[in-house]
């Protein structure tokens, strides 16, 4: 197995991650699109792939839920990435990309459950020029074919969030501030000398200035035929952690699993985590995650998906105790919800520490036999695990429609909106807010090379 570094385009737009991916090595290049004859002595080969992402929104409602208060917001996004990798020997691999994130016109205004943009609701326009990736890979790590090192600025996501999940991250994915062009600085080392089983242990730098560590096997008992499974174990330990409202925990160590099967049309996938650590000197952690659901796809002859799923993350029951049962996972991706949930529109989320249930359904349908031009319908409900303010736990339903056409090659195009009817739980939380819907309108393009 290798762990394989993604600059392609999918449907819902670039994800720059680490990846579990079959084939020879531990650590892979750049994706399929990297793929070529093996390296001769002294050769080099160059890879150069990139994208750009387009989006144009608007929202209504965004900061209160009120019809009655003027604070509709229209803003562009732009994302880029472009990259290099270089392979200088056989085994030795040299990655450099840079990434840029703007954002240009009127940003929607803090919400109290989750600050969406910084807060100005009038003109203004932002960007950044990151170095996004900048890492040496090496496949035969002091002459051992099993054994992998990578070291440097990379990206990095979770083994379930490499297959069919790509946008549904319970735990570390550097995409989780900025999907398309984060990277976190580190090495991990990786090996393979048991078939269909790899071990990794790693040490990054997180963008709140936490230490994470971890060591995690992977294991892949079927990968041919119509029935797959994959598994991977995890035990993660972060110092320093961020919480919401400025607390820091000195160390939390979280262990994780999870496992997903295709089995011929149907995709099930689950996965879980317990935490355990101190905030302070008086407070402690004691949480827990579990994450699941099953995905259908058929071809009658056009595609059609259907799928439902459960994210369920425990909350502080008594605030006042000296445990916090809160599950504290801030750089997450699960992003199956526009607006509660995905980190690029909004997530309204953002701000609770866990204490969420969200119950999904999803349909998608293709319009052709190669599915070119699609449709794809999410509806959420979403609830705090403990009670909040007067005993309400209902924080609202959503429902989400995107029109997708695959252009050509690996450009992308999209219409979408999204809907949010807050419910008790969702106004109590922020004061003076309505119930009235939190709507969302986007168009967006993404093409890469």
């Amino acid at each position: 197995m290798r762990t394989t570094l993604l600059l392609s385009a999918c449907l819902a737009g670039l994800a720059a991650a680490d990846t579990p991916a079959a084939g020879g090595g531990v650590l892979g290049g750049l994706g399929e699109q990297a793929a070529g004859r093996p390296l001769r002595p002294n050769q080099r080969q160059v890879v150069v792939q990139g994208f750009v992402d387009l989006d144009g929104i608007r929202s209504y409602n965004a900061t209160d839920g009120d019809n009655d208060r003027s604070d509709s917001a229209g803003y562009g996004l732009l994302r880029a990435d472009l990259g290099l990798e270089l392979r200088t020997e056989t085994d030795v691999t040299v990655t450099v990309a840079f990434g840029y994130h703007g954002q240009a016109g009127g940003l929607p205004a803090d919400s109290a459950i989750a600050p969406i943009g910084n807060g100005d609701t009038g003109s203004s326009d932002t960007g950044a020029l990151t170095l996004n990736r900048a890492q040496v890979r090496i496949d035969s790590f002091l002459g051992m074919d099993s054994l992998g090192l990578a070291a440097g600025r990379s990206g990095i996501s979770p083994a379930l969030a490499g297959g069919g999940r790509k946008d549904h991250a319970l735990l570390f994915d550097s995409r989780a501030d900025d999907r398309d062009v984060t990277g976190w600085d580190g090495a991990r080392l990786s090996w393979a000398g048991v078939e269909t089983l790899v071990f990794t242990a790693g040490l990054y730098r997180l963008p709140d200035a936490s230490t994470w560590w971890f060591l995690s096997g992977d294991w892949s008992p079927a990968t041919s035929g119509d029935d797959r499974m994959f598994l991977t174990g995890s035990v993660n330990m972060q110092q320093n952690l961020e919480l919401p409202g400025g607390r820091i925990a000195e160390e939390v160590i979280t262990i994780h699993g999870g496992g997903e099967w295709n089995m011929g049309v149907s995709d099930w996938y689950v996965e879980g985590a317990y935490q355990d650590g101190d905030i302070d000197d008086s407070t402690s952690l004691g949480a827990w995650a579990v994450s699941g659901g099953i995905d259908w796809l058929w071809n009658v002859p056009n595609p059609v998906s259907l799928g439902v799923g459960m994210d369920w993350l425990s909350g502080d029951k008594a605030k006042t105790t000296d445990e916090d049962e809160g599950f504290a996972n801030p750089f997450e991706t699960i992003g199956d919800l526009y607006l509660f949930e995905n980190e690029k529109y909004g997530e309204l989320l953002r701000g609770l520490q866990g204490d969420t249930q969200s119950f999904k359904a999803r349909f998608g349908y293709g319009f052709d036999e190669r599915g070119t031009i699609g449709v794809d319908l999410a509806y959420g409900f979403v609830r705090m695990s403990t009670d909040g303010p007067g005993g309400d736990r209902d924080l609202g339903h959503e429902l989400d429609l995107t029109l997708r056409w695959k252009y050509q090659g690996n450009t992308r195009l999209r219409l979408f909106a999204g809907a949010v009817k807050p419910e008790d739980a969702f106004t109590a939380l922020i004061p003076g807010a309505g119930d009235d819907p939190i709507l969302l309108f986007g168009a967006g393009v993404t093409a890469g090379f």
